[in-house]
């Protein structure tokens, strides 16, 4: 997530890998609230606000007998915020967009 405060603070990001597989859409939604949450909590810490989430999904570079892919999406949000729900809702927007642009991709093959 890009980051800033009042002073203009340097761009942040945050990356999270799981430790096991996730094979569910639900899995992966409550997955990526929690981690926005961790997030969000690092934001109001460092005095900080995000203006921009960016979400990035790909398979596991590792598991060579599954599809390998990867997209990822940023989206600005409203107002800038390190308000927790607002940057859940944006996170799941995101993946939302880019479960919608794997599938859309899958069907088109």
């Amino acid at each position: 997530m890009g980051t800033r405060n009042c002073a203009a603070k340097e761009k942040h990001s945050h990356g999270r890998s799981f430790g096991q597989l996730i094979k569910s859409k639900a899995l992966l939604q409550e997955a990526l609230s929690n981690y926005a949450a961790v997030c969000s909590l690092k934001l109001r810490e460092q005095k900080s606000i995000a203006q921009f989430v960016k979400v990035f999904v790909r398979t596991n570079q590792h598991r060579l007998q599954d599809k390998q892919y990867h997209a990822g999406v940023s989206i600005q949000m409203d107002l800038p915020t390190s308000d927790t729900p607002t940057i859940i809702k944006y996170a799941l927007k995101g993946l939302e967009l880019i479960i919608k642009k794997i599938t859309i991709t899958a069907n088109a093959e």
